[in-house]
């Protein structure tokens, strides 16, 4: 937004419109006073214009060689990205750049700010994320969490995550008598686990032929369900995991970081840790409720399950987690019983809304990685009556009034990839794109809104992106459609 300020001197005084222009006139003459403040508010508006309607420059830089983002009035960004301000404090000692337009002498000025004068955080549990020293951490409850890769250390995002339960007790105790076992006997503790701690059980097959599992008696209800372990090769380096019972089963080769064969209808997908620990997820949908043996073992191959063993062939254990759900969340440890972790709810509300937000005209730039798109929010502006979001539906970007969806066509938008969006918007209409792909555009309002959700939808608990956001940049009128494409490359 342009801004235009008059400043008296001794003789003259000039009239500054942003960076684009200035005038001199001397100041004795009251009316070339009153012409030049008035040319200073045309000014003022042609610059606003112009902002609106000139090509975005993504080439500007400041005196460090970053990408310059002055006409921003929102910026967030919650890993190291080239962005102005950074709150070097941060998230549990990650650096979070937070950056909002206020009201100033100079007028609507982007400033920085800490996260907690801008964004209104809850969570009423302690939740799990990878830290930047690649291992398996626990924030306590209302503290935010910034992931990392665990192989790569780098930073992810803000993770926000909806409401799991670990449905399995003793998820690290592979020993307990809750876990039945066959063809196995647990070593105990006998290695360091993905959190740090020497707590990773090893699985020991016996010389029996037949199966060498072990698992628990799980009451299913009719639902998708994810089963979650991490595992590590040693003697043997095939495992399997699912839903025993009913055959709904994974295999994984820990060597080569690859899922093998998959039975019932199972997806299976593999994750690679430090330390060469994977987590392993098997995806299976339970059509009627049922009490069912959910577990992992050991193998030999892919899609073998019954073998002659060795005694003292096995792998490593460790962190079993089933909860409801078609793709898994951060880690719950469980003890006795089932553990639930509360759903996280990040909101910019009220005063630290409105300061920067422009109900007419505006645009939404955000990077963001998401372990499904099938359908995650990962902005939503609401208020009491309609909804005005930035969301992923399926492998597109959507946005959605209220009334009327429009969604990106020709997206190319995968799980667990990260991915920028965008949304334009004005009196005339709204834009929607993904990853440099051509915007779809109609002629709808976007609502009013005077709350912004991250990876949430305010007004519901049953949708989450339950991944990371690594960025969120709003300017305070429409890009064109194709500083769109430019901008989300």
């Amino acid at each position: 937004m342009a801004v235009f300020s008059v400043t008296p001197t001794e003789s003259t005084f000039s009239v500054e419109v942003g960076e684009v222009t200035s005038l001199a006139v001397d100041s004795a003459n009251a009316a070339a006073a009153s012409a030049a403040a008035a040319l200073a508010s045309e000014l003022a508006a042609a610059a606003d214009a112009a902002l609106a309607n000139a090509a975005l420059d993504l080439t500007r830089v400041d005196l460090y060689g970053e990408p310059l983002d002055k006409d921003a009035a929102l910026i967030l960004g919650f890993a190291p990205v080239p962005y102005l301000g950074r709150d070097d404090a941060g998230i549990g000692g990650n650096p979070v750049q937070i950056m909002a337009a206020e009201e100033t002498a100079l007028g609507l000025t982007l400033t920085r700010r800490d996260f907690s004068s801008i964004i209104d955080f809850t969570r009423a549990s302690s939740a799990t994320f990878v830290g930047d020293n690649g291992l398996i951490q626990t924030a306590g409850n209302n503290v935010p969490r910034i992931d990392h890769d665990s192989l790569t250390r780098e930073t992810k995002g803000l993770l926000v995550e909806g409401q799991r339960a670990n449905l399995l007790p003793r998820s690290a105790e592979f020993d307990n008598v809750i876990w039945e076992k066959g063809g196995v006997t647990v070593g105990v503790d006998v290695t360091t686990s993905p959190d740090g701690g020497p707590d990773a059980d090893k699985l020991v097959e016996d010389a029996t032929t037949g199966f060498h599992r072990t698992a628990q008696v799980v009451s299913l209800t009719a639902a998708t369900h994810s089963l979650s372990f991490f595992a590590k090769a040693q003697e043997r380096n095939w495992v399997f995991g699912g839903d025993i019972s009913e055959g709904r089963i994974a295999y994984f080769d820990l060597a080569n970081g690859v899922v093998g064969f998959t039975a019932g209808g199972a997806v299976g997908s593999i994750v690679r840790y430090a330390s060469n620990w994977y987590r392993c997820t098997v995806v299976f949908t339970t059509p009627a409720p049922s009490n069912n043996f959910i577990g992992v073992g050991l193998t030999i191959g892919d899609a073998t399950q019954s073998y002659t063993g060795s005694v003292g062939n096995g792998a490593f254990f460790w962190g079993a987690q089933l909860e409801v759900g078609a793709s898994p969340t951060s880690y719950i440890p469980t003890v006795a019983s089932q553990v639930t972790r509360s759903a996280c709810n990040a909101r910019i509300t009220g005063a630290k809304f409105s300061e920067w937000f422009n109900a007419t005209a505006g645009t939404f730039v955000v990077e963001a990685v998401a372990p499904s798109t099938v359908s995650a929010p990962v902005l939503v502006g609401y208020n009491a009556a309609s909804t005005a979001s930035l969301f992923v539906n399926g492998a597109n970007a959507s946005t959605w009034n209220g009334a009327v969806q429009v969604t990106q066509v020709g997206g190319d938008l995968e799980s667990n990839v990260f991915f920028k969006a965008a949304l334009a918007y004005s009196l005339t209409g709204r834009s929607v794109t993904s990853n440099g792909g051509v915007p779809t555009s109609d002629a709808s309002l976007i609502g009013a809104a005077d709350v912004l959700a991250l990876g949430r939808p305010g007004f519901s608990n049953d949708q989450f992106l339950n991944g990371c956001i690594r960025s969120v940049r709003f300017w305070p009128y429409r890009f064109s459609n194709a500083d769109l494409q430019s901008i989300t490359v």
